[in-house]
């Protein structure tokens, strides 16, 4: 097996606006992959049925791309309420896929365009500083 080799292309900003209580900051990224290794359980029949076994498969498949757009932040509500979150864009492609488990792709590649999330963090003030 070849190493798995990748050229990843990064272009961001962070910041912080607003007094102090917000930080936005944000990501642009491309990356492609060369000797991508994937993974996956395939079944061993070679001794005939009553004996197959099912084996874990690492093997170099092609290449492959990735690119994306990231947004994360953090915004201090209150003395003691900050809201947390993100929203990222992401798009890979399978742009060679040249493998044995190449049969198996349409099961184990997942895609997820999409990620949002976002959360709240309480914050205590320390009790001997009082900050």
């Amino acid at each position: 097996m070849s190493p798995e080799k990748s050229d990843a292309y990064e272009l961001g900003i962070k910041s912080t606006l607003l007094d102090r209580r917000v930080e936005l900051n944000a990501a642009l990224f491309y990356t492609e992959y060369k000797d991508f290794q994937a993974s996956a359980l395939v079944e061993d029949s070679s001794q005939g049925s009553e004996q197959s076994s099912i084996a874990f498969v690492v093997q170099n498949v092609g290449e492959v791309s990735t690119r994306g757009l990231e947004v994360d932040f953090r915004a201090l509500l209150t003395e003691n309420l900050a809201l947390n979150g993100g929203v990222a864009l992401i798009d890979a492609t399978i742009d060679d896929f040249r493998a044995a488990l190449a049969r198996l792709a349409s099961r184990t590649a997942v895609n997820a365009r999409w990620a949002i999330r976002t959360f709240p963090t309480r914050i205590c003030p320390n009790r001997q500083t009082g900050n």
